[in-house]
């Protein structure tokens, strides 16, 4: 078990020592120290420096405040901190009995090490899960076509996502974009993929593939129609479609962009794509139709650790029951496509109904473990 030993001492006796004095309890403590070592019980040990070098961070009145100097004024200082190997607080006690530091002095203060591993496991879980809902919530986004003639309204300070905010918020660096974009995929798959980035009235082809797959960087407008995050411009979701939903899900993400774009509300973008699927305009969801969303740098969502590695296939109508989504432990989850509540909208509930089941997945693309989900 480990054991952490704080060490204090009085500054006004140190200084009162002669120089040999010092030199004297210096070489016996770092021997003492080696003994440790040697016999497996030293686990880590750093000196500190005076405490009017010390500085005090603190919270006060809603903000970070900060105080020159230690937390406490006392006569003693803290010195050091050793980590030590014991058996229990009897065996440590032992082994800090022996140290030369009494003699000339200073004073341990013995504390054991709190296991915090059941702690954070607990968190991790819960972090998971927040992140897990963050992904549901966002499981639709797709990508879009960004930078346009759209609406710059002020952000309303409780809701701040209820407009668009200015449209230099939306955008990046052309070739940033390129590496964001293609880091949703393993390279086995975006290094021949299309890669698409956002100009000014939509999405342009920056590289040209070779393998029916696209890449690109989705923002919030391309979730569902009554996310709260549906205009936060810090979203930028890197993804990858397959061909097939490249074909068959795309489409409707550029027609919904261009016209967000052009400053149509949310109504009219509706009103549009209603119209487009009546005049068949837009194609039928293909089967087999899977987007990958391993970007170790996406931000997807203001909530938990604010992004996951996780894969999206395109379904018609419901199956959670199929696939056991939206289940307690599983590893499935679902979201509509079109939007997260069925009272938001009314006029989707004769859209051709799609379901985005997104599965977490234990890495990032680049093969890295990814925080357990």
């Amino acid at each position: 078990m480990r054991y952490i030993c704080l060490g204090y001492y009085e500054k006004g006796k140190r200084d009162a020592m002669t120089e040999s004095e010092q030199q004297e309890m210096f070489d016996r403590c770092f021997a003492y120290d080696d003994h440790l070592r040697a016999s497996g019980h030293w686990a880590a040990g750093e000196a500190l420096e005076p405490s009017d070098t010390a500085l005090t961070l603190y919270w006060k009145n809603g903000r970070v405040a900060t105080t020159d100097g230690p937390y406490a004024e006392t006569k003693e200082q803290l010195g050091g901190i050793l980590v030590i190997e014991a058996r229990d607080m009897s065996h440590a006690v032992q082994l800090m009995a022996q140290h030369p530091a009494l003699e000339y002095g200073s004073v341990f203060e013995i504390r054991p090490v709190f296991d915090m591993s059941e702690l954070m496991r607990a968190t991790e879980q819960r972090r998971a899960q927040r992140t897990a809902r963050s992904i549901a919530l966002g499981a639709c986004l797709l990508a879009g076509a960004l930078i346009g003639p759209g609406r710059a309204v002020a952000q309303d300070a409780q809701r701040p996502y209820d407009s668009m905010a200015p449209v230099a918020r939306y955008l990046m660096d052309r070739q940033a974009e390129i590496a964001l974009a293609r880091s949703a995929a393993p390279n086995a798959i975006s290094r021949d993929a299309t890669v698409l980035v956002l100009g000014r009235h939509g999405y342009e082809t920056a590289v040209h593939g070779s393998n029916g797959w696209v890449c690109m960087v989705e923002r919030g407008w391309m979730g569902p129609f009554d996310s709260p995050e549906f205009w936060n411009p810090k979203i930028r979701g890197a993804d990858c479609l397959n061909p097939p939903a490249a074909r068959s899900v795309l489409p409707f993400a550029d027609q919904r962009t261009a016209l967000l774009l052009a400053g149509h509300s949310k109504d009219e973008v509706i009103a549009a794509i209603r119209a487009s699927l009546d005049k068949k305009e837009l194609p039928a969801l293909e089967a087999g139709a899977v987007c990958y969303m391993m970007g170790k740098s996406s931000y997807l969502t203001d909530k938990g650790d604010h992004n996951g590695p996780h894969l999206m296939f395109y379904e018609p109508g419901e199956g959670d029951a199929t696939w056991g989504a939206n289940l307690k432990n599983s590893p499935v989850i679902s979201v509509d496509y079109w939007r997260l509540s069925a009272q938001a909208y009314p006029q989707l509930r004769s859209f051709p109904p799609i379901r985005i089941f997104a599965v977490v997945v234990d890495k990032w693309s680049d093969g890295t473990p990814a925080p357990s989900m």
